[in-house]
């Protein structure tokens, strides 16, 4: 915090914002007052001497003040201490004319002096003629006012940055605490699967729980009842084969749960009911027959559909049959035809009399 704040303090002081250097000088002087430490006496020295080669005096000011009234005597850095040699009291850092002399405020004794006339109208005329010598490319420094606006902007801004970076920090650890919190509901039971160790023995409860997101990943199983209806088809001690469904209710053994994912997987249902189903089903069935009325009626129906197969088929040659002889007898008339023209008239009365011998 203390790096970042010093950072921030740096950036505005180029801006013209002073109001973060200026604490800044503050800190190292009543800290390092209360608790030395000489790595931050080292960077209370060089932010010194930058604000002083940006003519500015407070980060000297208070330097000189540190060095006065500290009981610490540590070793200065020698370029500071040969621009210390000119400041050998506070006066001498009263460059902008902005203060009266010491003798115009309380004293220890807490008397208080006030000033003539003559000596107050001498210090407006030297507070006007530093403020025209102290002009730079035309512009005055910045008034009280200025200072003010200017240290309330920097304070607005070190505020929205130290926000902001809280807010981001907040969401990103929001995020991350979201990913490692799982819920499981009633009646679910959970298996945790490690990416070191595989799936743990430990099988987990209802609840909100903790969790690595990278390192493990939560299975869910439904630990209630449930129905399955599983139809087969199987026979009966007469050799009868019939249709049946069978309605099973099943759930799973919880302290089962890790051997049940490692073996069959989460379809373990698929895997496992159908087959002991059918078995379970052959094994009942399997004693089971009709009642002879039943028998001696599946028998007759049997019968009579055979029956009806032999009727069927006797009709069926029967019109086989007639086709024949029909073809047959078209085909005879077309041959008589066929030889009476050949045959003439002469000739009739001797296809005639072969005629009668062939049909009669």
């Amino acid at each position: 915090m203390y790096n970042e704040f010093k950072q921030y303090a740096v950036e505005d002081a180029k801006t013209d914002h002073r109001y973060g250097i200026e604490c800044l000088f503050r800190f190292y002087t009543y800290g390092l007052e209360k608790h030395f430490r000489q790595h931050v006496f080292e960077d209370f020295q060089q932010d010194t001497l930058c604000d002083h080669e940006a003519d500015q005096l407070y980060g000297l000011e208070n330097f000189w003040a540190f060095l006065k009234y500290s009981r610490q005597k540590p070793k200065i850095n020698s370029k500071l201490e040969e621009i210390l040699k000119n400041y050998k009291n506070l006066e001498d850092f009263r460059v902008d004319g902005a203060s009266f002399p010491r003798q115009f405020f309380s004293t220890k004794s807490r008397i208080i002096t006030v000033p003539a006339p003559e000596a107050i109208t001498a210090a407006a005329a030297k507070n006007s003629e530093t403020s025209n010598s102290l002009k730079i490319s035309g512009e005055h420094f910045p008034t009280r006012n200025n200072r003010d606006q200017a240290r309330q902007s920097n304070r607005r801004t070190i505020s929205e940055r130290v926000l902001g970076r809280i807010g981001i920090g907040l969401a990103i650890a929001g995020g991350v605490i979201n990913s490692m919190l799982y819920n499981i509901n009633g009646g679910h039971r959970n298996v945790i699967f490690d990416r070191f160790q595989g799936v743990k023995l430990d099988v987990i409860e209802e609840g909100t729980h903790f969790m690595i997101s990278w390192l493990h990943r939560p299975i869910i199983f439904d630990v209630r009842t449930r129905p399955r209806s599983v139809p087969s088809i199987t026979e009966i001690k007469d050799l009868q084969t019939i249709n049946i469904t069978l309605r099973i209710l099943y759930r799973t053994r919880a302290e089962l749960l890790p051997k049940i994912f490692t073996n069959l997987g989460l379809d373990y249902e698929e895997r496992v009911l159908p087959s002991i189903t059918n078995e379970i089903l052959k094994s009942v069935v399997m004693h089971l027959s009709f009642e002879p009325e039943f028998t001696s009626a599946v028998e007759l129906k049997q019968v009579a559909q055979q029956d009806i197969e032999k009727q069927r088929f006797s009709a069926e040659q029967s019109r086989q049959a007639n086709v024949i002889a029909a073809e047959g007898v078209a085909r005879t008339a077309n041959l008589i035809d066929k030889a009476l023209d050949e045959a003439g008239d002469d000739k009739f009365s001797n296809v005639f009399h072969y005629l009668v011998l062939l049909l009669f």
